[in-house]
């Protein structure tokens, strides 16, 4: 709820480098980058997930397990933070 904003950082423990990341359709071929934000309409969400907008988790310190939980720090355009936290899931194609 509120004024637009953009999601702009992640941070987690668990990983050295946490990135934003987009996919997009080109030519057929679904391709993954990295973005500076992730827009947020006034009033409005953004969802992040398989296969669209996404935390991309770089250097992982230690192995994952299935069904913990990592707490993840997200920080916005407009000077807010948010602490997370998000459950370890299998990726189903």
């Amino acid at each position: 709820n509120g004024a637009a904003t953009a999601l702009v950082s992640a941070k987690t423990n668990v990983a050295q480098v946490t990135e934003l990341h987009v996919v997009t359709a080109q030519e057929n071929v679904m391709r993954m980058r990295k973005v500076e934000r992730i827009p947020i309409p006034a009033g409005g969400a953004a969802t992040l997930q398989p296969g669209g907008n996404h935390l991309m988790l770089i250097g992982l310190r230690r192995d994952l397990v299935l069904g913990e939980k990592i707490d993840v720090m997200l920080g916005f355009e407009n000077g807010q933070t948010v602490a997370v936290s998000c459950v370890v899931k299998t990726i189903k194609n």
